[in-house]
């Protein structure tokens, strides 16, 4: 996409953290309604043994309704969140995945990896990979700073290991700070190995005495909010590349859905704007 003027312009996605006490229904109607053209949803719990309250990945009704308002809002469904890697999760668990993304037509499964790197992670990790590509869907491998990939240099490594084209990265400020790894490798990586960079801020220095889960989902600020370097991360983007908000906005929780979306696109395009950046 490009802007008026002839420059890259990022594609903007409501991710699903920005509205995680509701559901994929209802963010993709929000989305809708906040003026997006690109969302993300969670389709199941994070283990299967979590209880998840809204609709079964499984459940075909449900799944056409869902299709129904992406495609009455003229949105695309850019990634879909589902069971984390833990090592009790199989490819049973992860085929309806891969099923109800293919029909909602996404483009990225979001992978968190929390079983011990080796062989028969790369072995699984390969056999996911293998059913993900032949179904037109690329595997994003999040690198999230409390669990067994922390790093980009981890992540890049298995990815390297297992080499399959369907997989990629999903860039994630507060995750590259928290784990360790290095600002300036997000210039050595190549477009193809990017497949959707998020956007948020928050402190330097993790807040203290807190759960580093309850900060990655509830405690993220505004970019602009905080003291993470998102200047420097989005001026070493791709030119183009995805780009998701990722701002739970917990500030906000008291408004409805769709008003929270809108302001949390509100506020993310002018930061952008302000810094020089295109996005719609």
């Amino acid at each position: 996409m490009t802007s008026p003027n002839g420059a890259a312009m990022h594609t903007l996605t409501l991710g699903y953290l920005c509205l995680a006490d509701v559901g994929p229904l209802d963010i993709v109607l929000a989305a809708g309604h906040a003026g997006f053209q690109s969302v993300g949803v969670r389709l199941t719990a994070r283990r299967p043994d979590e209880s998840w309250s809204f609709a079964s990945v499984r459940d075909r009704a449900a799944r056409r309704v869902l299709a129904r308002a992406l495609a009455d809002h003229g949105l695309s469904l850019s990634n879909v969140s589902s069971f984390h890697l833990y090592p009790e999760v199989t490819l049973e668990h992860l085929r309806p995945v891969i099923e109800a993304s293919v029909e909602l037509g996404a483009n990225t499964l979001i992978a968190c990896i929390y079983r011990d790197p080796g062989n028969a992670l790369n072995d699984f990790l390969g056999d996911y990979a293998a059913e993900a590509h032949a179904a037109g869907l690329r595997i994003a491998i999040e690198t999230v700073s409390y669990s067994a990939c922390r790093t980009l240099a981890g992540a890049r490594e298995m990815m390297r290991q297992v080499n399959s084209p369907a997989l990629g990265l999903m860039l994630d400020p507060l995750h590259l700070q928290r784990g360790g790894s290095a600002w300036t490798e997000i210039g050595e990586l190549s477009s193809n190995e990017i497949c959707i960079a998020q956007l948020c801020d928050a402190t330097i220095d993790p807040p203290v005495g807190v759960d580093p889960a309850v900060e990655a989902r509830t405690m993220r600020r505004y970019p602009g909010a905080g003291d993470l370097p998102i200047l420097n991360f989005l001026r070493a983007l791709p030119d183009a590349a995805e780009i998701e908000l990722e701002v739970p906005a917990v500030e906000d929780r008291h408004l409805p859905p769709a008003q929270r979306a809108a302001l949390i696109r509100s506020r993310c395009v002018a930061y952008l704007q302000a810094h020089g950046f295109s996005a719609g």
